[in-house]
């Protein structure tokens, strides 16, 4: 995967963004002082990245803009998506239950041995490639900084 960074002249803050494919292009927006360090955290198609088992890994600090593209291109950000499933529940206790979909980066944070055990263990739990919430509606992935969030 490659990636391209940006610096603002101010030196505060900086964005990372790396294509993967058409549909999916990773990124990060930064925040801290000028010239660093930043606190950065993981997006696909402009929205944040969690982990529904191992929370704020998504978040991360670096010393550099390059470095963060770095770590992006090393798949840091992709990695969130490793185990993704679906399953029929409630997001809160008033609402209906339906169709959830959560992605980790390990199971076995949660005590699973592999993400079909951590599937298997919700109602109507699956394996899923990636949350459809992820990908863009009209099929183009959006590079980060280019939506409103």
């Amino acid at each position: 995967m490659t990636c391209d960074w940006e610096l603002p002249p101010s030196g505060v803050g900086c964005s990372v963004a790396c294509q993967e494919d058409p549909t999916r292009w990773y990124g990060v927006d930064c925040n801290g002082p000028p010239n660093g360090p930043f606190s950065c955290t993981c997006q696909l198609n402009g929205r944040d990245i969690g982990d529904s088992l191992n929370h704020n890994v998504n978040q991360f600090e670096v010393n550099s803009c390059k470095e963060s593209g770095q770590l992006l291109a090393d798949g840091h950000c992709k990695q969130f998506l490793n185990c993704c499933y679906t399953f029929f529940d409630s997001i809160e206790q008033s609402l209906p239950k339906q169709t959830v979909c959560n992605c980790t980066s390990d199971p076995t944070y949660g005590g699973f041995s592999s993400c079909e055990a951590l599937a298997a263990s919700l109602p109507r739990g699956q394996v899923i490639d990636i949350c459809p919430g992820y990908l863009p509606a009209d099929g183009v992935g959006t590079p980060p900084g280019s939506q409103d969030q």
